[in-house]
């Protein structure tokens, strides 16, 4: 797969699948320690046209449940003198999909 970028799937455009980049979170063994932020690059696949995913560490997947869901009711954002409330309510997929 060629995306945007010209990153090709697998290829290692960036030096990030260097064995002194191994890390280790949480017990699990990553690549190296680069991961998208949360929300930043929804479940991965939105962004594997425009970014090689593979040279990731790993995803961010804090919005995740076993099964899907729909989130909270509208309205889901409020603003406050101190800024802004959310409470989305975690919608998503579920993990199968995501």
């Amino acid at each position: 797969m060629q995306g945007r970028s010209g990153a090709q799937e697998g290829r290692n455009i960036v030096g990030l699948n260097n064995e002194r980049l191994k890390t280790s979170l949480c017990g699990i063994t990553l690549d190296n320690p680069v991961l998208a932020a949360s929300g930043c690059f929804g479940y991965g696949i939105e962004m594997s046209e425009l970014y090689d995913i593979n040279c990731l560490g790993s995803f961010s997947f804090k919005g995740s449940t076993k099964e899907a869901r729909f989130g909270n009711p509208t309205p889901r954002i409020a603003e406050c003198r101190e800024g802004m409330i959310n409470s989305v309510g975690l919608q998503n997929p579920g993990v199968r999909e995501a």
